[in-house]
């Protein structure tokens, strides 16, 4: 175990340390008559780039948003069945999701024949307007 004396030096250590990674440097050195450190980290540059990937549902599907603010719903009850799973085919006025607002219950419905590609919100969870909920690909 290190004694006091060079647990100090080890906390200044971090502190530079800690101060070039929020400064974004790759080097530092500091000199006095004692002392010398000299510290070097890799550049930010060597980070790999995260790249998004383009699938082909994103490319072919249709995105249902919500329409309102509220809580999302994708049963009747906890007990019940969802309305829609991913890979369903569901018909024009199907229930696909309910939406509390307010403490009223609201119905959403699909306005054509599709399929169920993708469901992106997770029951129970608020949902604002515009918020995409459903991917679907139109039958």
């Amino acid at each position: 175990m290190t004694n006091s004396k060079e647990q100090k030096k080890v906390d200044k250590i971090s502190e530079l340390y800690n101060l070039m990674i929020d400064e974004n440097l790759e080097e530092l050195e500091l000199k006095d008559s004692t002392h010398h450190v000299k510290l070097r980290r890799k550049s930010a540059k060597t980070k790999p780039e995260v790249t998004p990937v383009v699938t082909k549902e994103t490319i072919t599907g249709t995105r249902i948003k919500s329409p309102l603010n509220g809580t999302f719903y994708r049963a009747l009850s906890p007990q019940s069945e969802p309305f829609v799973k991913e890979g369903d085919t569901v018909e024009q006025g199907a229930i696909l999701y309910i939406i509390e607002a307010m403490k009223v219950m609201n119905e959403i419905r699909t306005e054509k024949r599709c399929r169920i590609t993708r469901i992106f919100v997770e029951n129970g969870k608020v949902v604002n307007v515009g918020e995409d909920m459903f991917l679907i690909e139109l039958l």
